[in-house]
């Protein structure tokens, strides 16, 4: 055996960090374990919302007040219109609807048929948001100082994506976990 090997199994087998020994909860345990995690994820989530939120409303009356913007008022329409669309995207839909209709999560259940609003929605917010990119490419095609405005759509569109998609995992993870909830006989 190896010296780094040995130093690690010494270390390893500290009686103070016995991996071996497994905890079997009783029923009222696992319960209150779940509800913890439970808790602990809507806050995360109340917390990554109130940031998305924030972060982007804050900068839209940009859109409204630059000279710049103004003179581009049907891409501002549009890109103002995307970022609204996102944030109401996370904040109104529930858990249930996929972030795209075609990526049905299988793990979820009870799921409902989704209304035409939550199926085609989201692809129309993407397909906005990639249309004022383009069409601020095109139009001011080097870009310098206020052209990056133009991106601000799209980052929200994907950021909002990544966030419900992660409420999504984490809700299926909880789900997996009351799945897998054993009984303690004795208990």
């Amino acid at each position: 055996m190896s010296r780094l090997r040995k130093a690690t199994n010494k270390l390893l087998k500290n009686p103070e960090y016995d991996f071996d020994d497994k905890e079997f909860y009783d029923e009222q345990e696992q319960d209150k374990i779940i509800k913890d995690f439970e808790l602990d994820n809507l806050e995360a989530e109340s917390q990554y919302k109130t940031a998305f939120v924030a972060t982007m409303l804050v900068p839209t009356p940009a859109f409204l007040i630059l000279p710049y913007c103004r003179h581009n008022s049907i891409l501002s329409l549009f890109a103002l219109t995307s970022i609204f669309t996102s944030v109401y995207i996370l904040l109104s839909f529930e858990k249930s609807v996929p972030v795209f209709f075609f990526l049905r999560n299988k793990s979820l259940k009870g799921q409902v048929a989704l209304t035409p609003f939550e199926k085609y929605l989201p692809p129309l917010n993407v397909v906005m948001a990639a249309t004022v990119l383009l069409c601020g490419y095109h139009k001011h095609r080097p870009w310098m100082g206020y052209d990056y405005i133009w991106l601000l759509p799209s980052v929200s569109v994907l950021t909002s994506m990544l966030l419900r998609q992660w409420m999504i995992d984490s809700l299926s993870d909880i789900n997996t976990l009351k799945n897998a909830r054993y009984n303690l006989k004795g208990a």
